[in-house]
């Protein structure tokens, strides 16, 4: 069996034609290398933790393609507002982060479900 490029890159690509779901067998396959390698590294927790995003990310990439980078938005700005909510230094200003965060994610999800 030769190495090809073109296969790796191929498998690292999202497909909208067929886009990861739990009852492929590439799934299965992923899952099974995963948990073995988790089994593997699970005392290190921060090294753990990291293959676990990683991991997670590359799974929600590959089932649903560009909404992956509306994950990475929703982390990112959930995570700032965490940190603006943490430094405020007044409850009114906590629970003003804490609405924007609630807010943000639900006009997102309100779009996605309702505007199609």
């Amino acid at each position: 069996m030769q190495f090809s490029w073109i296969e790796l890159l191929n498998f690292f690509s999202f497909h909208k034609d067929t886009p990861w779901d739990f009852v492929q067998p590439t799934f299965w396959a992923f899952f099974f290398v995963i948990i073995t390698i988790y089994s593997l590294i699970y005392k290190n927790i921060p090294f753990r933790n990291f293959f676990l995003l990683i991991t997670s990310l590359f799974f929600y990439y590959k089932s649903g393609g560009l909404y992956f980078w509306l994950l990475i938005f929703s982390i990112f700005t959930d995570f700032y507002y965490a940190i603006f909510i943490e430094k405020a230094q007044q409850k009114l200003w906590k629970f003003f982060w804490l609405l924007m965060s609630l807010s943000t994610n639900l006009l997102i999800l309100a779009y996605y479900k309702y505007a199609y």
